[in-house]
């Protein structure tokens, strides 16, 4: 499948020729039909320590426990910790969804989870991929969580980076992962683990694509599709987040998104340029994803966007730079050069890019030039203080 074959980049509808994305999102309906009505996530995790049993969890919401102190007051106090049940043990946890948003086919979402030794006195718990400690067990899937101790997702998955404040940062973020096998085998092999890696929710091998992103030292975040203008037109796929939704039924769509993966540090929008344009709309959502536990990037292609003011104390971050709005690879190394340009000007700058070979192929060429050009590259999670 070719780079143009892809779903459009991140929130545009493109100045190239592609394949609309409501094929896409009637693609993959499809297939989910085709599955006997299951969205099933096959390979289980590989294991990370010790001895493995089989756990099956039929969840269903229960009252959670009062929330633990916050790991940082000083900037989420008006975030109530999302806590649920007591972490799901080693072993490969089965969750059916019966209750699946909007009438979606119920999936069986598979995850292997590696038993957590016991940490010596005074060291740093170990972190399995996905830590049982940051998964609440619920009728959506296994969704993200704050952990008893206090442990979010966003600080338990960020890629380790130890870069001097004064460094000039650049961080890039390829979505997109997951719609077709070839270019996200080639995004995960290509590209510098400092990249980020986001994925499209409707991916099949969801959890060993995310397991080799995870061990080729990407950080990951979760593509969330949300209400273009010319919705239902392009319509992004199932559970996509709309404006004419109540509060209760985006929620019970964003829970259904959050729940087809783990591991992931937070979420970027997929389309959405009049949904987050709303920020009534945009403020729940936000609300929700910090009290899991994790950050939100908006993708930096929408200048109608709203979601900085609605944010408010919520972890957030904004694009600067769409990479490959145009796909070809002279219009991509330009906004490279743009992206330099502010990152020499301000200390820092985000991008974002789609997994076409053309995008990839660039990105991985000026990544491995970032030395010779005075800049260090960075995952998304590092630039967090750098924003704020």
């Amino acid at each position: 499948m070719s780079g143009n074959d892809l779903i459009k980049p991140l929130g545009l509808a493109g100045r190239r020729k592609r394949r609309p994305v409501v094929r896409l999102a009637l693609a993959a309906v499809v297939v989910v039909a085709a599955a006997g009505g299951l969205y099933v996530a096959r390979h289980g995790l590989p294991m990370a320590h010790g001895p493995t049993a089989t756990a099956v969890i039929n969840a269903r919401p229960v009252p959670p426990p009062a929330p633990p102190a916050p790991s940082e007051p000083a900037t989420l106090t008006d975030i109530t910790p999302t806590v649920g049940p007591p972490p799901a043990p080693a072993g490969t946890v089965v969750i059916h969804d019966a209750d699946a948003a909007d009438n979606m086919p119920a999936p069986t979402t598979e995850i292997a989870i590696a038993a957590q030794p016991s940490p010596a006195t005074g060291a740093a718990r170990p972190v399995a991929f996905p830590d049982p400690e940051l998964i609440e067990a619920s009728s959506y899937g296994p969704l993200p969580r704050i952990s008893a101790a206090g442990e979010r997702p966003l600080a338990a998955y960020a890629r380790p980076s130890d870069v001097p404040a004064d460094a000039t940062r650049i961080a890039i973020v390829v979505g997109s992962l997951g719609i077709d096998k070839d270019s996200t085998a080639g995004a995960i092999a290509d590209l510098p683990g400092e990249v980020t890696l986001a994925f499209a929710p409707y991916d099949p091998r969801m959890t060993t694509d995310a397991a080799a992103a995870h061990a080729a030292g990407h950080e990951l975040l979760l593509q969330i599709p949300m209400e273009p203008l010319n919705f239902p037109a392009i319509n992004p796929g199932p559970n996509t987040l709309t404006t004419d939704a109540s509060e209760d039924q985006n929620r019970g769509r964003l829970r259904w998104l959050l729940g087809r993966m783990t591991g992931y540090v937070g979420a970027v929008n997929y389309l959405g340029a009049r949904f987050t344009a709303d920020e009534q709309a945009m403020t729940p959502v936000l609300r929700e994803l910090a009290s899991r536990g994790l950050l939100y990037l908006d993708d930096g292609s929408s200048p109608r966007s709203a979601t900085e003011v609605a944010a408010g104390r919520a972890p957030f971050l904004r694009a600067d730079v769409v990479l490959d709005a145009d796909a070809t690879p002279d219009a991509i190394d330009a906004q490279l050069d743009n992206l330099l340009s502010i990152a020499k000007a301000r200390g820092f700058a985000i991008a974002t890019a789609s997994a076409f070979p053309a995008s990839v192929k660039e990105i991985s060429a000026f990544a491995a030039s970032a030395a010779s050009k005075g800049i260090v590259l960075v995952p998304i999670s590092a630039l967090l203080n750098a924003h704020s």
